[in-house]
């Protein structure tokens, strides 16, 4: 593939307000290969570049990352062969120093979708998966590097439903969508001690009438932040609050629309602010940050900002 690099970190545009901490991106090239880079905390990205190793793919799928402690947990589906295509899951680990390692798979059967979340200093995946595509099942990754076996989630799912898992404290949080309305999320909560409970459902009922299509949450302070890409393409947030969950409304009337419907999208917390990348209908990569007093930035467009202006098909935010 081409050169990744580029000779200085580069600034988003519109210009970013100071923001503490580092957020890191990954997004999935051509075949199996992954490319990284680093949001600093003054609004500059690093130029992407590709993670070592990558296999030799078709194409890959199912990107997701975590950030646990000082390193970076980033896992992808990628498949090959010549129809049937063969599916073989990858697990890398970015350390402090930069460097990449490659860690065992941590796959169980076919996966259509993952998720991934630190929990008080432990990695956190769900999958869904099994014959019918309908199972969810969790695991921990302790500090050690071991894992524990796969555990059944009593959440009912569909086949194509989404969800998302974020840590709130020493427990797990677990978002589902109900299709076919999609007009309810549901919620679950994973304690310390391992023991799920179903918490309140939550309503998608914005006023444009739209149904949620993907979720993705993320724990900011002492709010569950769930943003949701609805059936008009349209991206919404709400948060749940000491007096229940705020009602959806649409991200765009904060930051301006990002041209385009809203095709994948990615959310983190990182030092008591919310950070959002999508992509849009005309393949820009754009960020936003929601300031903790509710404030939301311009969206600026990341591949303008990191120089690279290739293919890809997916993308992952995480900071801690």
């Amino acid at each position: 593939m081409a050169s990744l690099t580029a000779t200085a970190p580069a600034q988003a545009d519109p210009s970013a307000q100071h923001i503490p901490g580092d957020v890191h991106l990954v997004r999935t090239l051509g075949g199996g290969e992954v490319a990284h880079t680093i949001r600093r905390g003054d609004g500059s990205w690093y130029p992407f570049n590709a993670i070592p190793g990558a296999p030799r793919a078709h194409y890959s799928n199912n990107l997701v990352s975590a950030i646990v402690g000082a390193e970076e947990h980033v896992m992808h589906n990628w498949y090959y062969g010549v129809g049937p295509y063969y599916q073989e899951y990858r697990y890398v680990i970015r350390h402090a120093d930069g460097s990449w390692t490659e860690e065992a798979p941590v796959a169980d059967g076919p996966t259509s979708d993952v998720d991934l979340a630190a929990v008080a200093g432990e990695l956190h995946r769900v999958q869904r998966g099994g014959d019918a595509g309908t199972a969810l099942t969790h695991r921990v990754r302790h500090a050690d590097g071991t894992w524990t076996p796969w555990t059944a989630i009593p959440a009912q799912v569909d086949y194509d439903s989404d969800f998302a898992i974020a840590g709130a404290g020493g427990d797990l949080r677990l978002l589902t969508l109900n299709p076919p309305a999609n007009g309810v999320l549901s919620s679950f909560v994973r304690h310390a001690d391992g023991t799920w409970q179903q918490g309140p459902d939550v309503p998608f009922a914005p006023p444009s009438g739209a149904t949620a299509e993907a979720v993705d949450i993320a724990q900011v302070g002492t709010e569950l932040h769930a943003v949701v890409v609805g059936s008009d393409g349209g991206l919404y947030h709400a948060a749940l609050r000491s007096t229940g969950w705020t009602r959806f409304h649409e991200v765009a009337s904060q930051t301006g629309a990002p041209g385009g419907t809203v095709s994948q999208f990615s959310i983190t917390a990182s030092r008591g602010v919310l950070h959002v990348a999508i992509v849009t209908s005309e393949s820009r990569l754009l960020h936003t940050v929601r300031a903790g007093d509710g404030r939301w930035q311009l969206f600026g467009d990341v591949d303008e900002a990191t120089t690279l202006a290739v293919a890809w098909t997916g993308l992952s935010i995480a900071g801690s």
